[in-house]
């Protein structure tokens, strides 16, 4: 099998279900980051890092402009919002475009800050909103990779979920 190349072209975002099309400039999604502790014990020439953790979900929408439906979603920081960012991944071999899938990245969001908007004299006004997540689910062509649920402690790779074993010691499950 030759070389693929893919690339994840085109964008749109949903806001509890609402199409946003055309309002939406760009739209950064969340990092998932391991948080880690160091440990130095007796015997031990060096310290290690080890998994304690996740940081927090945060990422950012720019609005091209103000919108009141969404206004009135940002305007409320404890009403959380569901974000569904949906994308296109081509993959390209030495015969051209092979294959298009859907990539799909769905959040339950809620909104840390309300800009109003700076103006300019014949400039279009663009909003920058920060947002924190508590679940993360990402598929490719349908096939979950990743889902990350902070309230129910679920940490899910390609269906197997990681924490498992996490709840059971806490008696969760």
């Amino acid at each position: 099998m030759g070389q693929q190349v893919n690339t994840l072209y085109g964008a749109n975002v949903y806001m509890d279900g609402n199409n946003l099309a055309g309002r939406v400039a760009e739209m950064e999604l969340p990092t998932l980051k391991s948080k880690t502790t160091d440990k130095s014990v007796l015997g031990m020439v060096g310290v290690m890092e080890l998994f304690a953790g996740f940081e927090k979900l945060e990422g950012k929408i720019k609005f091209n402009s103000i919108y009141s439906d969404v206004l009135n979603k940002i305007a409320n920081p404890i009403k959380a919002t569901q974000l569904q960012l949906r994308g296109s991944l081509l993959s390209y071999t030495a015969q051209g475009a092979t294959n298009e899938l859907p990539y799909v990245c769905i959040l339950t969001a809620s909104f840390k800050n309300l800009p109003l908007g700076g103006f300019k004299q014949q400039e279009g006004v663009e909003l920058d909103v920060d947002y924190s997540a508590t679940y993360l689910k990402l598929t490719l062509d349908g096939v979950e990779h990743i889902e990350f649920d902070v309230m129910n402690n679920i940490y899910r790779i390609d269906g197997v979920d990681i924490l498992e074993t996490y709840k059971t010691n806490l008696g969760w499950s």
